[in-house]
């Protein structure tokens, strides 16, 4: 797995990009500071969370495009990330997470609840924007 932080439009965010090679899948991450500890949690743009989801820098470019710009050095490290990486099987450990996803507090997710992800947290509220 390859991750990056780029700049975001919003100084106040942070965007963070990568290759997930057990997923095949690009994935960006936009989240905003967290205020309070009882704040929501402050990731409310998580694409790639699925397997194949992401499939070029320049759809993860376009999930990305209100949020942050991928420069052409970004888009060239993530494609030598894939590359480098696709032909090697996920290991047992993140087989299993694949096949068995579990939520942050260690219980199994629903593959309906998985699928939902990105869709759930994709759109920021008036008030992040």
């Amino acid at each position: 797995m390859s991750r990056y932080e780029i700049p975001a439009r919003n100084p106040e965010h942070t965007v963070t990009v990568g290759w997930d090679n057990p997923l095949i899948t690009f994935f960006c991450q936009v989240a905003k500071p967290v205020e309070d500890e009882d704040e929501e949690d402050p990731i409310f743009l998580w694409v790639g969370t699925a397997p194949q989801e992401v499939t070029t820098p320049e759809d993860l470019a376009r999930h990305l495009a209100p949020f942050a710009d991928l420069s052409r050095e970004t888009i060239d490290r993530l494609t030598a990330d894939r590359a480098a990486r696709i032909n090697q099987p996920p290991r047992n450990a993140q087989q299993e997470a694949i096949e068995s996803p579990r939520s942050p507090t260690g219980t199994s997710l629903p593959g309906s609840a998985i699928a939902g992800i990105s869709h759930r947290i994709a759109a920021p509220s008036p008030a992040i924007a």
